[in-house]
């Protein structure tokens, strides 16, 4: 009896002894991967800053048309959204570092916020390098930079004649960069790398491109947007090109709020100038105002938009005293 009852206290003791030791390993486990959680957090949220001060020299007009290489010292996850609400909008950028613990990325990392960029890409990318080159959009004024961010491991294959205003852009940032020309070819649908995004020019709609381009607009997939192949230059068309349509959509939005302001701003410059520079803008500029104001889509207000600025452009060119 005594000797079945220590039986059963021994084995009754080593029982508790695994099933407390079981707890206590699973509350450290569940600690450790708390705190690493929030420091992947941590260090996800200062990734994200840190990208987001980096942007501010790419995008000051002084790199435009410039190829920027960008690198994190390990593979990154980059994520951008556009939310078109409020007086400016925002640009919300997310990285994370890659981990060989848990997830490889963070699941819900730290954003950070911007009223004043304008970066078009894929909605997700990833990878070490990167590059980005910027464009500075005028209408007719100078409204802000856009800038184009690629991971080096893809490719755009531009099916356009190298003779082309496109053609001859794309051929002048090839020279001497190592990285574009990794990234963008001209070439025919024979002459593309194979698995390269084919960006095909007048052609029609065909299964195989990435994105259709036809006159002023872009299809991709079942959704067309639209841009101005005339006097503003590439901006958009390359905005379009790189980016998803309904963030591209969202960004128009975004920048039609900022030409909103400055148009209200050289709308005060011009009544309040003693020298009268831009006399006989007046009416043009406010009607210019409340249309960016107003604006919609790509396809229902870009070519009105564009419009007026074209004729606010030349009515300025032609003034003695310019207002801009």
């Amino acid at each position: 009896m005594m000797r079945g009852r220590r039986g059963f206290e021994f084995t009754f003791g080593w029982i508790f002894a695994i099933i407390f030791g079981a707890v206590i390993i699973f509350l450290a486990v569940y600690m450790a991967f708390n705190i690493v959680s929030v420091e992947r957090r941590s260090s996800d949220s200062s990734l994200s800053q840190g990208f987001n001060t980096l942007l501010y020299p790419v995008g000051t007009g002084l790199e435009s048309d410039k190829i920027t290489p960008i690198a994190f010292p390990v593979e990154t996850k980059i994520s951008f959204q556009c939310n078109s609400n409020g007086d400016f909008g925002e640009q919300i950028i997310r990285t994370s570092a890659s981990s060989s613990l848990g997830n490889k990325y963070s699941d819900n990392p730290i954003s950070a916020r911007s009223k004043d960029k304008y970066i078009f890409s894929t909605p997700s990318v990833e990878g070490k390098t990167f590059m980005a080159f910027v464009k500075t959009l005028n209408m007719p004024f100078e409204i802000t930079d856009l800038i184009y961010f690629i991971p080096i491991t893809e490719k755009y294959c531009f099916m356009v004649s190298k003779t082309s205003t496109v053609g001859k852009e794309i051929e002048g940032f090839k020279k001497n960069n190592y990285y574009f020309n990794k990234t963008m070819f001209i070439e025919d649908a024979t002459g593309c790398p194979e698995n390269s995004n084919k960006i095909c020019f007048n052609v029609g709609h065909n299964a195989d491109c990435y994105a259709s381009v036809n006159g002023n607009r872009i299809r991709k997939g079942n959704k067309t947007v639209y841009f101005d192949e005339g006097e503003i230059g590439s901006a958009l068309l390359y905005a379009a090109i790189f980016s998803e349509p309904e963030y591209y959509e969202c960004q128009l939005k975004r920048i039609n709020k900022r030409t909103y302001e400055l148009a209200r701003l050289y709308l005060q410059k011009q009544q309040l100038s003693l020298s009268s520079c831009g006399l006989g803008l007046g009416a043009q500029l406010e009607a210019y105002a409340n249309l960016t104001r107003s604006f919609n889509s790509s396809e229902r207000s870009l070519p009105q938009v564009i419009s007026l600025s074209k004729s606010l452009g030349r009515g300025n060119e032609e003034l003695s005293c310019p207002l801009f």
